[in-house]
């Protein structure tokens, strides 16, 4: 699991002199964070899907966010799970010698041979493999790359737009209110 960190610079020095709106400025650097998580989990989005041949839903999905509340004070996490992902997410397409998938945008269609495309158990279409001169039984469902295998790459980018963004949206809020 990928989990990002961004720590911000001087918001205990900020708290301190803001302390006669304490409870306000404690509300308003949540919103801030809570809003910065939301955008970084965009950046991440798209940042995978630059890389991977998925659709932004797919993706979206194993990216999780927590975010911060009363409980959890100034906390907040987001994280991609190490789940693989189902070959027939990426693209792919049945022929004679087996099923082409492409994983990465930057290089070509793959064939993976011996493979097919059913319906599973729960019937959603998946890409199976049976093993060379086995039977009819076993197959086995195949997966791609993780989402996380591309993520480890996005990291400092992401924390950086985070930090930045942080920065602008607490000014932000806090402009509206001194309004």
């Amino acid at each position: 699991m990928v989990v990002v960190t961004v720590r911000i610079d001087g918001l205990k020095q900020f708290q301190r002199s803001m302390s006669h709106m304490e409870g306000q400025v404690n509300k308003k650097c949540q919103q801030a964070l809570n809003r910065t998580l939301q955008r970084s989990r965009t950046q991440m989005t798209n940042a995978i899907g630059e890389k991977l041949n998925l659709r932004k839903k797919t993706i979206r999905e194993l990216i999780s966010l927590q975010q911060a509340n009363k409980n959890t004070g100034l906390i907040g996490k987001l994280s991609v799970k190490n789940k693989p992902v189902p070959l027939i997410e990426y693209k792919a397409r049945q022929n004679r010698k087996g099923v082409s998938v492409k994983i990465f945008h930057d290089r070509p269609r793959q064939l993976v041979r011996h493979a097919f495309i059913c319906p599973d158990s729960r019937a959603r279409l998946t890409v199976f493999k049976r093993e060379p001169g086995a039977g009819r039984l076993p197959i086995k469902p195949l997966y791609g790359t993780t989402a996380m295998y591309v993520a480890k790459d996005m990291l400092g980018k992401v924390e950086s737009f985070a930090r930045i963004f942080f920065k602008e949206e607490i000014n932000r809020l806090l402009a509206l209110k001194t309004r």
